[in-house]
């Protein structure tokens, strides 16, 4: 059949274009799934350094929060002696205007 040549020559063209296809499907779709799985192990490492750092940043928050507490109570500490210390003072200075007025009064009843 003289047709019938051409027929497979279609046949033969068109299994070829069917092939590329595929071909090409196949491979496109290696490529998506190779991307999707870089992409995730490229998030998993971003949250996993996301983790780390934020660790670090809380453990030295700690430490951070430690130290001033640890200040707070010696700034306390100085403050409460220094106001005792002052009440003291002023206790003494009390004494002494007491004592200096008491002279006063004295030199000024002995004249």
């Amino acid at each position: 059949m003289p047709g019938q040549e051409i027929v497979r020559e279609a046949i033969k063209a068109s299994w070829t274009i069917d092939k590329i296809a595929g071909v090409v499907v196949v491979i496109l779709a290696i490529m998506l799934v190779s991307m999707v799985v870089s992409q995730n192990a490229h998030v998993k490492r971003l949250i996993n350094n996301f983790q780390k750092t934020n660790d670090a940043l809380m453990e030295t928050n700690r430490r951070i929060a430690s130290d001033n507490q640890r200040h707070m109570e010696h700034l306390t500490t100085a403050v409460n002696n220094l106001a005792s210390e002052t009440r003291n003072d002023i206790a003494d200075l009390k004494e002494q205007v007491l004592e200096l007025k008491e002279e006063v009064r004295d030199q000024r009843v002995m004249p």
